[in-house]
């Protein structure tokens, strides 16, 4: 398993666990005496995610290239773990809850190993010369 891959795994992992946690909650905290997990937008941007998660492990342990599975991957770590934060409003934001170090482990692994350099490398595959250096 080269390291994109393995950096992939990571960004599943995280994507998981703060799956995990929105769906736990939305089911547990209610708004206008009605659980989260019953508004139609919260239910079915939760459901979207769980098939991404899907998609992304199947993806993981398929032979796909794997620099594009740790730019999908990387995105949805993301996207996901933000809205888990959303998902829990400010509590999120509480160790407590353990939300916040999803998102927080998802910003760091993209400012260490999604820079620049990632992007041009990238975009150089998809064009076949060098691209996106202005």
């Amino acid at each position: 398993m080269n390291s994109y891959r393995s950096l992939a795994a990571i960004n599943l992992g995280i994507i998981s666990g703060s799956l995990q946690k929105a769906l736990e909650y939305s089911a547990v905290r209610q708004a206008f005496d009605v659980h989260l997990k019953d508004f139609g937008p919260i239910a079915f941007n939760l459901s979207k995610m769980v098939a991404r998660e899907n998609i992304l492990r199947n993806i993981i342990y398929s032979n796909v290239n794997s620099e594009y599975v740790f730019d999908f991957s990387i995105e949805n770590a993301l996207e996901i773990s933000k809205y888990s934060l959303n998902v829990h409003g400010g509590y999120g934001y509480f160790k407590d809850f353990g939300v916040e170090k999803f998102y927080r482990d998802a910003m760091a692994l993209k400012a260490v190993f999604y820079g620049n350099d990632f992007l041009e490398n990238l975009s150089k595959r998809v064009y076949g010369e060098r691209s996106g250096f202005i």
